[in-house]
């Protein structure tokens, strides 16, 4: 019983780490479209701001470059907070985590198979709370670098924004 409610519990804190993938794969997806409208828009807004005007050019090219920036340090973000977690939180060598079974048994599946179904029920549970406490780790790192990215997104779409209603401004003005 004791077993089945750690599993539960590891399998919880789990499905919250895969959680937190998902949403950091969105907003990078988020982020790949900001980058490709800049990409593929950047020069034809830089000309049509240069034809009207010239003045502006600077501007409208410094705010799109800095969305980029933007958009590449939450890049980066992502990466670290898919990468960073990966690591070992200094966890005891565990007979469930997958890179401690490859590294002590290889291919040898006749001593994993022996060793592996020796397990006490309370060395099996005591494995599966070290397990709970570096998943918990690995979750706690992805939720702050995903908040740290969420957070340069914001600022990203907020100077994409902002570049969109100074070209609109202008524009107005100078009857474009």
């Amino acid at each position: 019983m004791r077993s089945e409610h750690l599993f539960r519990t590891l399998d919880t804190i789990q499905t919250q780490v895969r959680a937190f993938d998902t949403k950091a794969q969105i907003v990078l997806g988020v982020d790949g479209i900001i980058l490709g409208f800049l990409s593929l828009n950047g020069a034809t807004i830089g000309t049509a701001i240069a034809k009207r005007f010239p003045n502006c050019l600077a501007i409208g090219l410094s705010l799109a470059y800095i969305v980029a920036l933007l958009t590449l340090v939450f890049s980066l973000y992502y990466v670290f907070a898919t990468v960073r977690p990966r690591k070992d939180f200094g966890q005891p060598t565990s007979r469930l985590f997958f890179f401690h079974l490859t590294s002590r048994y290889e291919y040898d599946y006749e001593t994993a198979k022996k060793d592996l179904a020796a397990m006490t029920e309370d060395e099996l549970g005591a494995d599966l709370a070290e397990q709970i406490l570096a998943n918990a780790h690995v979750c706690d790192a992805k939720s702050n670098c995903l908040n740290r990215a969420l957070f340069w997104l914001e600022l990203s779409v907020g100077a994409w924004v902002s570049t969109l209603c100074a070209v609109v401004f202008f524009a107005a003005i100078h009857g474009w």
